[in-house]
């Protein structure tokens, strides 16, 4: 009985060892998540830059003080805690006292007050987000560890603002800096550190291989953790959409945000067994970008987006729900004003909407002037109504949008000219400097609605404000936006601003796509958001 006994013990000892080393373990550190990338960044210096491309991989170089999470909250990521006063002017922000720069040296309040005090304040500042802080009076560092924020006036953007990614003030302040890094802010566009960024987030620049790859490596001394978990992250060049479909497929991509609407269903059927599939609305929208310059159609030209009638016609003479059903296969929203359906501001009985109505539209361009001549177009004093719709090359659902855009106002006698053209070169030379008639391009929006950057009258030259923009109401109702914190008043705001640009039709609004993203299942704990896919730092590879 006794032997029997010892048997038995020594088999569940066994049985337990066994389980203890067949347990799972926790995320290993290692592996290359391949990705794609479409179009070529520009820099990598996230003061200066506005494309996606860059932005990619800037965010995980560079931190916030603060960061969203899944829910679209605002929570600490250089920041550990906040106070805000009562009045709602002095904002004070204690930092993380165990960050370093990934070159080693510590991170402190003062490259905060260098970075988002250049933006707000100095004078030579060549980048695009200067009004983002516009209603910040003063930046105080009041230790290496505390920094105060002086507003002139309440802002209810402020945290969303604040998110804003630091960069080194020990490589970009002139008056500090040494070597080839002392530039002067003026010339900050050029400095060399835009090609070889350093930050303080959880991976470091790797290599960039031009129309090849970009990587990004894990920064073995990240103060968060054990994060990240993934090695490597490694960005190849795609051409285009269906490109990095095919790449998708053939496994040469691990993961995949934005499947084209039209190969989604295959894409599941083909890759059922090997990925999951994520899917959210997008915190976005696509438009029909009007430049409102008088000389945009060229010298002695009739610029025809100065009459709202003529734009009211264009929102009427466009398939729309077409462009859902066709180019979506029905997976998104028609857009009617700025703010997308799943934004906390959106209000939908506030927008004016606008059927499709080719006889409606043609009403609208007679009483504009623009009449229908034997030939089927229509001229007005001479001049033939044409333009030119500009997008990006490669980005099959913009190229579509195009096309449908060109037969529904041929049915209304405008003749478009599609140009399609290199991402990089058309946010170069066309969208920035302003140089366009007509685009498709579209907006990725954080969780505040501040619009302050995109259609105030003051963004047109150094801000988002592209196709210039001018209306002193939505001037005055973006400033009242900005002032306010409550979050109902701002709702009442921001629905009043809806209203109007769906009135005045500073673009064609046009569609909000549901997103679907495929991750290899090899990549683990993939949080989605409308935000996007969430926690990359997270993120860990089993092979």
């Amino acid at each position: 009985m006794l032997k029997r006994s010892l048997v038995i013990l020594m088999v569940l000892a066994l049985v337990a060892v066994l389980a203890v080393g067949c347990a799972p373990k926790g995320p290993a550190i290692g592996g290359v998540l391949y990705r794609s990338m479409i179009g070529n960044p520009n820099l990598f210096n996230p003061i200066l830059s506005s494309d996606t491309a860059s932005s990619a991989v800037e965010g995980h170089i560079f931190e916030g003080l603060v960061r969203y999470d899944e829910n679209m909250q605002r929570v600490g990521q250089l920041a550990e805690r906040w106070e805000i006063s009562d009045n709602n002017l002095e904002w004070t922000f204690f930092l993380r006292q165990d960050v370093n720069w990934q070159d080693g040296e510590k991170f402190t309040a003062h490259d905060v007050v260098f970075t988002i005090g250049t933006t707000a304040f100095h004078p030579d500042y060549p980048g695009p987000r200067a009004s983002m802080f516009n209603l910040v009076e003063d930046i105080v560092a009041v230790d290496d560890h505390t920094v105060k924020f002086i507003l002139s006036a309440p802002f209810g953007p402020f945290m969303n603002n604040v998110g804003f990614s630091i960069i080194p003030r020990h490589i970009f302040d002139p008056e500090v800096a040494t070597g080839a890094n002392k530039v002067a802010i003026a010339d900050m566009m050029s400095h060399p550190m835009n090609w070889d960024p350093m930050g303080t987030g959880p991976y470091k620049y790797g290599e960039w291989q031009e129309g090849e790859f970009i990587t990004v490596v894990r920064n073995e001394n990240y103060y968060n953790g054990n994060y990240p978990y993934i090695e490597t992250v490694y960005w190849k060049f795609i051409e285009d959409l269906n490109t990095a479909v095919s790449a998708l497929e053939a496994g040469e991509i691990d993961i995949f945000a934005g499947i084209p609407d039209d190969d989604l269903d295959r894409v599941k059927a083909n890759l059922e067994g090997t990925h999951n599939f994520y899917s959210y609305q997008d915190l976005g929208y696509d438009y029909l970008g009007l430049n409102f310059r008088p000389e945009a159609f060229g010298e002695g030209r009739i610029n025809p987006w100065l009459d709202r009638n003529v734009r009211r016609a264009i929102a009427h003479a466009l398939n729309r729900k077409e462009f859902v059903d066709t180019i979506l296969h029905g997976r998104g929203v028609l857009m009617h004003s700025h703010v997308p359906p799943v934004s906390w501001a959106y209000n939908d009985d506030a927008t004016m909407k606008y059927e499709y109505n080719p006889e409606k539209a043609g009403q609208l361009l007679d009483q504009a002037g623009w009449k229908m001549e034997s030939d089927g177009w229509r001229y007005k004093d001479g001049q033939k109504f044409t333009f030119q719709l500009t997008t990006n090359a490669g980005n099959n659902r913009r190229e579509t949008i195009g096309i449908l855009t060109q037969e529904d106002l041929k049915q209304v006698g405008i003749d478009v000219e599609l140009n399609y053209i290199e991402w990089s070169h058309l946010l170069n030379n066309y969208v920035y400097p302003g140089t366009f008639e007509v685009i498709i391009i579209g907006w990725s929006l954080g969780a505040d609605p501040d619009a302050y950057s995109i259609f105030h009258s003051s963004q047109s030259e150094s801000g988002l404000n592209f196709g210039k923009y001018e209306n002193p109401q939505i001037d005055e109702i973006l400033i009242r936006g900005r002032e306010t914190v409550d979050i109902e008043e701002r709702k009442v705001i921001y629905a009043e601003m809806q209203k109007i640009l769906s009135e005045e039709l500073p673009y064609i609004f046009l569609l909000s796509r549901e997103l679907t993203a495929a991750a290899h299942m090899r990549v683990h704990d993939i949080t989605p958001s409308a935000l996007g896919l969430w926690w990359f730092e997270r993120w860990y590879i089993e092979e």
